[in-house]
């Protein structure tokens, strides 16, 4: 009875603990939870990207011990999912077995459903609906809180039927062929004698599955439901968490085709369909690579080596598969097959060409790209050329302003200043070259300036020359995780990770603010230290700077705000999971205005400051004498020194404002959500920031009416809180950045 569940694992514990805890969530009785540690490839991983081991038996296990029966086997002398799968099969003991990647996880109690269906309809197979996400299993559930009730009700008419061989290869192969979600009667595998290829590391699940196919007979019953059982998680980590498929390999086609050919070796002559499915499988399988490939590549796609193999996989095809598929893909499988590869070529670079004039007449990075290597590249680097950009080009602002302010005053002309800006008519003193981001002129100062200070990241499609000097001042202590701390990915583009990796690796320096941030730059960033430079926020020079009373004063002149009102600076940060498109985030107010100006308006107004990411307007919820509207102004450092008391949530500038020794209240509305779902952060935010977690309107309001108690009660925190954070900043930190990493 029951069920054997058989994991290989050798990497990735946050994965691991995910598709336990499922198990032991899943309403499972007689089942045995099979783990099969790859020693090799854990060592190799590991190695790879200098993670310590501190026991290589994996505790983890020990804790799940008590509530799941686990056997660790350990895969000697051997290694690849396939020989970690063949070990898990010889020692399962249950009726059926079922196949669970680490990195992935069961929902809800549909394993458990499944099994009541192959117990009671006598089933060979059963297998049931893969949901495909990109989030660890917390936020998947949260998602869909209705799933589990939904799913249990729809179980007696959800559509489960039983399906004949040639259908249930019609559906397994529209996607990846995979053995993941089929439970499989282990008695039924022994009699085959089925096994995985443990010589084939990426594509052992083909020959696997088609087997099962091919050996299959009238009297094996195969149960397919569209119940959602099985969670396939992507990755969105390829650099320290590869999944398979994402792994780069130089003989991944070759590994295919074996695959394919030992595939279609084992379908016997009476299964014709199969064999057709399986073609179809392969023809789209190359076609999908080819045209990922193909673009600026053809001696690589089609090269002599590549053309053999082509042509040996699609030789004994009938070319009746090719009408799956658009009139030149079929003209490129034809030409191929038949070994023509001067034809094939031919039809390549109709496509290539085809493709780059779209590109460079259609699409930015493909035009910044053409024209940086056709054209600027060759141009000189100018030694004395120094561009700017804070925040993509939305503002004359932050850490870039304050360094180019410093080296105007010192250096004037020895330099040549380029800023690039969104809005040519912002006024920047100095009179320096302003350029518009992603426009020609900016592919061509980009090129040619020796100096590049950003604080965000640049183009994607940048490539640093080797003469130039890339410095990023970032824009922040963090607090809540980044890039390569986070597990999920909520923002716009789930390939943040890797672009970030990308651009990173560009940077020649990167500014930290205090000890705190250069340690998790180092492996948030997975970034070297002994780059990070530790000279404090050029933006903090001005909380320090000797005329900060007169400067607050005409900020306030400047938005309107009557002088004889106190001002509390309402700065939010941005929501991943909000958002219109990449980098285009939504603001929603959380605070009700009318309760706080009818307790607060004799004494106080509020100016509102969002995130660099909202695209939202805020003008409608302004100008009633309360509220004043601080997103459009170009320096936020100016608004901290116009504010009296700093309202913020999980947006870092309570690090910056903290040098202003000035009260700070956190409106923390939605805290186990950001914390739980979004983000986590790095400090404890209960115990160890300077100010009072707030999480309604009225908490709030109170905590503005009392404000001198506030800081009474949270003094010693906040002088703890001072003395870890703003250590650094003292008014010369554009100062050190310029003498040590420009001038020196």
């Amino acid at each position: 009875m029951g069920v054997s569940i058989i994991i290989p694992y050798h990497r990735g514990e946050h994965f691991l603990r995910d598709c336990l805890d499922s198990i032991v969530e899943s309403k499972l009785e007689d089942y045995e939870v099979l783990i099969v540690l790859d020693k090799i490839a854990l060592h190799n991983r590991n190695a790879l990207h200098n993670v310590k081991v501190e026991n290589e038996d994996l505790l983890l296990l020990e804790e799940y011990k008590e509530v799941l029966p686990i056997s660790k086997l350990i895969l000697q002398d051997k290694t690849g999912v396939a020989a970690a799968r063949n070990l898990g099969l010889s020692k399962a003991s249950k009726d059926y077995v079922y196949f669970l990647d680490s990195d992935d996880y069961l929902i809800h109690d549909g394993l458990s459903k499944m099994l009541e269906l192959a117990y009671s309809l006598e089933a060979t197979v059963v297998y049931g609906a893969m949901c495909p996400t990109w989030f660890k299993r917390y936020t998947f559930l949260k998602s869909d809180e209705q799933m589990k009730d939904r799913d249990s009700r729809e179980i007696a008419s959800v559509e489960t039927k039983r399906y004949d061989v040639c259908d249930v290869a019609d559906q397994l192969f529209k996607e990846e062929i995979s053995v993941l979600n089929l439970l499989i009667k282990r008695s039924w595998l022994q009699d085959t004698e089925l096994q995985f290829d443990e010589v084939n590391q990426l594509y052992t699940d083909i020959s696997f599955v088609t087997g099962m196919l091919a050996r299959s007979t009238a009297d094996n019953i195969w149960i397919g439901t569209c119940m959602k059982t099985y969670a396939k998680r992507s990755h969105n980590d390829t650099i320290q968490y590869p999944s398979l498929s994402q792994i780069k390999a130089d003989n991944r086609m070759e590994q295919f085709f074996d695959a394919f050919a030992s595939s279609k070796s084992c379908i016997g002559a009476n299964k014709e369909v199969l064999k057709h499915l399986l073609d179809r499988y392969c023809c789209r399988f190359l076609l999908q690579n080819y045209e990922k490939s193909y673009h600026g590549k053809k001696d690589y796609v089609l090269s002599e080596s590549a053309m053999e193999a082509y042509s040996l996989a699609l030789k004994d095809m009938n070319n009746r598969v090719f009408m799956n598929f658009s009139k030149q893909q079929q003209q490129i499988l034809a030409a191929v097959k038949d070994g023509k590869r001067a034809k094939a070529v031919k039809i390549a670079n109709k496509m290539i060409m085809k493709k780059k004039k779209k590109g460079l007449f259609g699409n930015t990075i493909q035009r910044a790209r053409a024209l940086d290597k056709l054209v600027f590249r060759r141009l000189p680097v100018k030694a004395n050329w120094v561009l700017f950009e804070s925040f993509g080009g939305k503002s004359y602002s932050d850490n870039c302003k304050y360094i180019y302010e410093y080296m105007l005053k010192k250096y004037g002309n020895d330099y040549k200043y380029i800023w690039v800006m969104r809005d040519n008519s912002i006024a920047i003193p100095g009179n320096p070259i302003v350029i518009k981001p992603n426009a020609y002129k900016y592919l061509y100062y980009l090129a040619r300036a020796k100096y590049l200070v950003f604080n965000s990241r640049q183009p994607i499609w940048y490539n640093k020359r080797k003469e130039s000097v890339f410095i990023e001042t970032w824009h922040g202590t963090p607090l809540k995780k980044l890039v390569f701390d986070m597990e999920d990915v909520h923002s716009a583009s789930l390939t943040h990770k890797e672009d970030f990796y990308k651009v990173s690796r560009k940077w020649d320096y990167l500014l930290s603010d205090n000890a705190f941030s250069t340690e998790v730059f180092e492996h948030a960033f997975l970034y070297d230290k002994e780059k990070i430079v530790e000279y404090g926020y050029p933006r903090n020079d001005l909380l320090y700077a000797d005329d900060a009373h007169e400067i607050a004063k005409k900020v306030k002149q400047k938005l309107g705000i009557p002088l004889d009102k106190k001002v509390i600076l309402y700065a939010p940060t941005w929501r991943d999971d909000e958002f219109y498109s990449n980098g285009k985030y939504k603001f929603s107010l959380a605070i009700d205005i009318n309760q706080m100006k009818q307790r607060l308006g004799e004494e106080y107004i509020l100016l509102l400051r969002t995130h660099y990411f909202v695209v939202d307007q805020v003008d409608s919820l302004c100008g009633d004498g309360f509220v004043y509207n601080g997103s459009r102004y170009q320096d936020i450092t100016e608004l901290y020194l116009a504010s009296d008391i700093c309202v913020t949530d999980y947006s870092s500038v309570f690090f910056d404002y903290a040098n202003l020794r000035r009260p700070i209240l956190f409106f923390t509305y939605d805290l186990e959500k950001y914390r739980e779902e979004l983000h986590g952060f790095y400090i404890d935010m209960e115990t160890e920031v300077p100010g009072p977690l707030l999480q309604t309107n009225e908490e709030l309001i109170q905590a503005l009416e009392h404000i001198n108690d506030i800081e009474e009660t949270y003094k010693e925190r906040y002088n703890r809180f001072y003395d870890r954070f703003c250590e650094v900043d003292d008014g010369h930190a554009a100062e050190r950045v310029v003498e040590k990493l420009i001038r020196g």
